[in-house]
């Protein structure tokens, strides 16, 4: 079964990378943003009855949502800036990489532990997977490429790390989910107001 979740989860990630390089094409994308998060969340309501009773303003959950949607909000910011230079596999390395960062940030923010060797393992992968691209966006230097990309890798694990914390917060992923699309989509409508959605 997990192996069957883990296969939908990543071919559902390579379509949604695919129709959103073809969104680059077709329309302003930073407009498109705004919508796209807001229509996620919309998706999302038939799920609300799902989870235990909604703890918005309860303790440091708000501030979770806060920090949540700031970081899809970056990631977001940036995948759609790489999609629009580069190919939608490029764009697809940093998500890629989350994992990679979850297990790095994990000890600080989870109280899990691991190993020097796991560290130094995970920071050679990552450079491994990220040098060879380091051209690969069109108008950027290398410098700025790996920056991006580490910077979205982040940007997804600690969504991640949230997620957990919200759960041990006893927040269900129906309002983990909603409050960071709703919160993220709001944002960027109110930044980049998408008047003239069509171009």
């Amino acid at each position: 079964m997990f192996i069957l979740y883990a296969s939908s989860a990543a071919l559902a990630f390579a379509f949604g990378t695919f129709f959103t390089k073809g969104v680059t094409l077709r329309i302003s994308i930073f407009k498109a943003i705004g919508p796209l998060f807001l229509l996620n969340g919309l998706f999302a309501i038939p799920f609300l009855g799902t989870g235990p009773s909604w703890k918005l303003i309860t303790g440091p959950v708000p501030y979770l949502h806060l920090i949540a949607a700031l970081s899809s909000g970056v990631v977001a910011y940036i995948l759609f800036s790489m999609v629009a230079k580069s190919t939608a596999s490029v764009s697809s390395v940093a998500p890629a990489m989350a994992p990679a960062v979850v297990l790095l940030l994990s000890p600080l923010f989870l109280s899990t532990s691991i190993s020097l060797v796991q560290v130094a393992l995970v920071l050679a992968l990552m450079a491994i997977t990220l040098y060879p691209l380091r051209n690969s966006i069109s108008g950027i230097n290398s410098s700025k490429t790996i920056l991006l990309m580490l910077i979205a890798a982040l940007g997804n694990g600690a969504v991640t790390i949230i997620a957990k914390l919200l759960a041990n917060e006893g927040v269900g992923m129906p309002e983990t989910f909603i409050a960071r699309q709703v919160i993220a989509g709001l944002a960027f409508v109110i930044l980049f107001p998408p008047i003239g959605f069509i171009s």
